[in-house]
């Protein structure tokens, strides 16, 4: 059973993208602890406290979930079709797959990071009193538009990119891969 080309290069970047996603999922956990570190209960009473941090705490478990356990289900799934002798799945379907998933997944994180840091350092700023509707308002500049913008675009993108493959996978199961005579 070879290993198509394009399944080789589909299985590194997500094996390297699924390694550096570990890191920075480390790192993001780093970062929430520093970050929570001066929200003592005086300044962040319990319910504050909670909903102060709580996005950051689970941007470190996303950077996980999102950026490696996935890609990595996607590797795993792929050679299960090639050892049932499957028909591979295109390049091109894979290509797709990637250049939205990857992209869509980052900037998910990334509204994660920005919400988290912001929560934090606002609830810093204004203490134990904290309005959270104000804070949430003061989101993406006061922007609902660009806050829109920002979540729809990234959720779609990565939506895309896990439907584009999903719906390849399922016709390559469909299918066996003819063997020369």
């Amino acid at each position: 059973m070879d290993l198509p080309e394009h399944y080789r290069g589909f299985y590194r970047f997500n094996t390297y993208f699924a390694l550096v996603m570990l890191v920075v999922g480390g790192v993001a956990g780093l970062v929430y602890v520093e970050l929570a570190k001066p929200l003592d209960f005086d300044k962040a009473p319990p319910g504050v406290h909670l909903e102060t941090i709580y996005r950051l705490a689970i941007l470190h478990g996303h950077c996980f979930l999102v950026g490696a356990v996935v890609p990595m289900v996607w590797v795993l799934i792929l050679q299960v079709g090639r050892w049932l002798d499957c028909r591979p799945v295109g390049a091109g379907a894979l290509r797709w797959s990637l250049w939205t998933y990857i992209p869509g997944a980052v900037s998910i994180l990334g509204l994660l990071g920005y919400k988290g840091w912001h929560y934090t350092n606002r609830v810093l700023a204004y203490g134990p009193d904290a309005d959270f509707n104000l804070i949430h308002r003061e989101l993406f500049g006061g922007s609902r538009m660009w806050s829109g913008v920002c979540h729809g675009i990234g959720h779609t993108i990565a939506t895309i990119g896990l439907i584009i493959f999903t719906v390849a996978v399922i016709r390559s199961l469909r299918t066996r891969e003819r063997r020369g005579a």
